[in-house]
């Protein structure tokens, strides 16, 4: 919220020439936005490729899937395992035994 004066007080106090500090600043917000951007497309390939997976399911359940899994992958190393996990346990429990070994093994190994 008051970024500005956060740079300024790290210009006063850094140890690096201005110079310095102002290109280490600009090299944090190049990274930050592409990691961002990564993120973001990282985010939206895993759930359009999820979706893809299970044809059958009702129109429905692929969308919460489908945005279930865009929102989930932004949490690192388990995001996208909120959703799959409990969707496979979801279609061995109503007979769908098949499809729950698919995901399990499709999901677990990607």
């Amino acid at each position: 919220m008051d970024g500005r004066h956060l740079i300024r007080l790290l210009g006063r106090v850094s140890p690096l020439q201005a110079a310095q500090t102002e290109e280490l600043l600009q090299e944090f917000a190049n990274v930050s936005s592409a990691t961002l951007v990564g993120a973001a497309l990282t985010a939206v390939v895993q759930a359009v490729l999820g979706d893809d997976r299970l044809r059958a399911r009702p129109r429905a359940a692929r969308r919460v899937s489908r945005i279930a899994t865009l929102i989930a992958s932004f949490v690192p190393v388990i995001g996208t395992a909120i959703v799959w996990i409990p969707v496979a346990a979801l279609l061995a429990l109503t007979g769908h035994v098949t499809a729950a070994v698919f995901v399990g093994a499709w999901c677990g190994c990607c």
